[in-house]
């Protein structure tokens, strides 16, 4: 891809975050992209953030997701649980990755 197209096509889809807060891209073969910068306010509303952002693919009955705090994965076998990933400090002071299967 040209670098020029490249370029245009990151400036329209910034853009369109900075004005509507998130974009759902339908892709090839069942494929769902969705980008945002919502996050929700003290009263319970979406607000767009400028220090946040997430972002969710999803095929079928799979789903994983990354913010800008954690990783989460979804399975069709299991569509009542998420599993998430985060860092953390154990008590030894060294550093860890946690995951929690909500």
């Amino acid at each position: 891809m040209k670098k020029f197209t490249k370029n245009r096509i990151q400036s329209l889809l910034v853009r369109h975050l900075l004005q509507e807060g998130s974009i759902e891209l339908v892709l090839p073969d069942g494929m769902i992209l969705e980008v945002g910068l919502t996050q929700e306010g003290n009263a319970g509303n979406l607000e767009i953030a400028d220090d946040y952002c997430w972002v969710i693919a999803s095929q079928h009955d799979r789903a994983v997701s990354i913010d800008s705090y954690n990783l989460g994965l979804r399975y069709s076998q299991e569509q009542d649980k998420l599993i998430c990933e985060q860092d953390a400090i154990d008590y030894n002071g060294d550093a860890v990755k946690v995951f929690d299967v909500v």
